[in-house]
């Protein structure tokens, strides 16, 4: 008995040793992948209410990226929220898995008043190395910094993911852009989502000229935005997203 349990222990140990090395190098490579994919859902708050959902998605096919957004009120809701809106964002993907913005454009439909769809497009011009919107007339230069609202969310959690913590980012709008100054940046804290609370999180907040924007990145998801929040400065509305259910990757 006391030969068998000689022999097994080294056996044993060896089995825990390669276990444990098989997990090490299998988190490595999923974080070294940075698979950007994405599709999730989040429950959408407006004034305290709980007004519909956001459905959000991000696709890649080598070296090319589409992020789709859609905001659909409830039938019951819409007395508040009185549109519907699909974003629909192309990107870039570089060989480290970081994303590179490429253009945007937004459908707007009310339900009440002027019900004629609203486009809002801008893109950057590859010929003429600028971002431009061309309905008015207005142009930047072009940088690899510069992001859209939405997209920049996902590029502040591929730069966390690829270990950047404070990244140089440039928020690109229809009207400007401007330089993202982090008030907070990767702040350990917790955070309640829609389907569970008190998870680990990074925070991050920053202000536009027109809105305050407050971030939870989560931990156990992959850097995925757990809530996000936008407040209007000049109405003090508030817009809250919180993920509905975890996201599928």
């Amino acid at each position: 008995m006391s030969l068998f349990f000689r022999s097994k222990r080294p056996v044993l140990l060896i089995g825990m040793i390669m276990l444990i090395l098989t997990g090490s190098i299998q988190a490595v490579v999923a974080q070294s992948t940075l698979k950007p994919d994405f599709n999730a859902e989040f429950t959408v708050r407006v004034m305290g209410i709980n007004v519909g959902t956001a459905s959000q998605s991000l696709s890649c096919e080598a070296q090319s990226c589409l992020l789709e957004t859609s905001a659909i009120p409830d039938r019951w809701a819409r007395r508040l929220a009185n549109e519907q809106t699909h974003e629909r964002i192309e990107l870039g993907l570089d060989d480290n898995n970081q994303l590179r913005w490429l253009s945007y454009q937004k459908t707007l439909q009310r339900y009440r008043g002027n019900t004629t769809p609203q486009i809002t497009r801008f893109f950057w011009d590859s010929e003429a190395n600028e971002i431009v919107n061309p309905d008015r007339n207005l142009s930047w230069p072009a940088s690899e910094q510069a992001f859209d609202m939405i997209a920049i969310i996902y590029a502040l959690r591929q730069s966390l993911r690829a270990g950047q913590h404070n990244p140089p980012l440039l928020l690109q709008e229809d009207k400007r852009q401007t330089p993202v100054s982090f008030v907070s940046a990767n702040q350990t804290t917790q955070v309640h989502t829609q389907f569970r609370s008190n998870l680990a999180a990074r925070y991050y907040e920053w202000a536009s000229e027109e809105v305050q924007v407050k971030i939870w990145l989560l931990d156990d998801f992959a850097f995925f935005p757990g809530r996000i929040e936008l407040t209007q400065h000049d109405s003090g509305r508030s817009v809250i997203l919180s993920l509905k259910s975890p996201p599928t990757f």
